[in-house]
């Protein structure tokens, strides 16, 4: 009976402590640098300190100067987030700030599971206070842990827990351009377009805090592939939508081709914004098909329009030596053809 009642006992612990530590996680408080500071700011609580010592220092002169409080041992909840030379706060029974430090190392124990060290001045810390992070450097953390989440489940094939783990990261950081990328090309990917467009507004809105230029080429060309959707294939008839959309499709495929000046695709793209554009700019549309030439002289679709334009503005011989050129490396092409033989009968 007794052994039933010690192991009772020992799961009891187990379980309210395992309980405290899962409320604990999400924890936040509003701390101050003085009684007298307003309004705060937000922290999320990481763990609680467990011992202070001396700093290690290598060299053996040196080491006889170490001060006691220079070494600071923490407790964590959980490692998710947090990175060696972040800076954590130290906070009392107030949430006075009382001290700053900066991660060196974290481990894990069997006993006491994840332990993290840091360096500081910690002659106003007491055992037990509560190791804080400033919330945004925390959210910016967990958004890139659930995006790294979101990446694994989508290359697996789970798109709607991919799609979850996407929301759970731009939640935390709006400003998070990489997820809203993802997300917009899933819904792209399923013909999902308002709100494809949707996500990548967003990320085009943050493109500032996007530093991989591959990450920024994608979300060039999903914005571009949604407003060429929207303008040349949904069926509608408002012109003043269709104008909107092109005129948006401009703005993004231009900055798009200042950004990446050799990636024809771009001038392509904007080369057909600025031919389909209710109001004409075939000046610009040539100037940027010629620049796909130069780039990629076997572009189907550049040659055919240029064809079409010197056709329009009366300069037959162009227009014929560009359609065959076309047809050199499409011979079916129906467009190509069509202005040879009207050139030529």
């Amino acid at each position: 009976m007794r052994t039933k009642i010690v192991i009772l006992s020992i799961l009891l612990i187990f379980f309210t402590q395992t309980l405290v530590s899962q409320t604990a996680v999400s924890e936040r408080i509003t701390m101050f640098n003085s009684e007298t500071e307003t309004p705060g700011w937000i922290g999320v609580v990481l763990g609680r300190v467990v011992s202070l010592g001396v700093r290690e220092i290598a060299d053996e002169d040196l080491r006889q100067l170490a001060q006691e409080r220079t070494k600071v041992t923490v407790r964590l909840q959980s490692k998710e987030g947090i990175l060696k030379g972040d800076t954590l706060y130290i906070v009392n029974a107030k949430n006075l700030i009382v001290s700053r430090f900066e991660v060196i190392t974290i481990t894990e124990s069997r006993s006491f599971g994840y332990l993290l060290v840091g360096y500081g001045n910690f002659r106003r810390v007491q055992t037990n206070f509560r190791v804080v992070q400033h919330s945004k450097e925390s959210a910016g953390k967990t958004a890139y842990i659930h995006k790294a989440r979101g990446d694994y489940h989508r290359k697996n094939g789970d798109v709607a827990k991919a799609i979850v783990e996407y929301e759970r990261s731009v939640h935390l950081n709006d400003k998070y351009a990489e997820s809203h990328i993802e997300l917009g090309y899933i819904y792209l990917k399923k013909n999902i377009y308002q709100y494809a467009l949707r996500a990548f507004e967003k990320a085009y809105k943050a493109r500032a805090f996007i530093y991989d230029n591959e990450d920024l080429l994608r979300l060039y060309s999903g914005i571009i592939q949604v407003r060429s959707y929207n303008a040349y294939t949904l069926e509608i008839s408002n012109r003043a939508i269709i104008k909107r959309n092109i005129d948006e499709g401009i703005k993004v495929a231009k900055e798009a081709s200042e950004k990446f000046p050799d990636v024809y695709q771009f001038h392509f793209d904007l080369g057909r914004f600025y031919y389909e554009n209710p109001e004409s700019q075939d000046v610009k549309a040539k100037y940027h098909f010629l620049k796909v030439i130069e780039l990629r002289p076997d572009h189907v679709e550049s040659l055919v329009m240029l064809a079409e334009l010197y056709l329009k503005h009366n300069n037959p011989d162009r227009a014929t030596s560009y359609a065959r050129k076309a047809l050199e490396s499409d011979p079916t092409n129906n467009r190509a053809r069509d202005i040879v033989y009207r050139v030529e009968n």
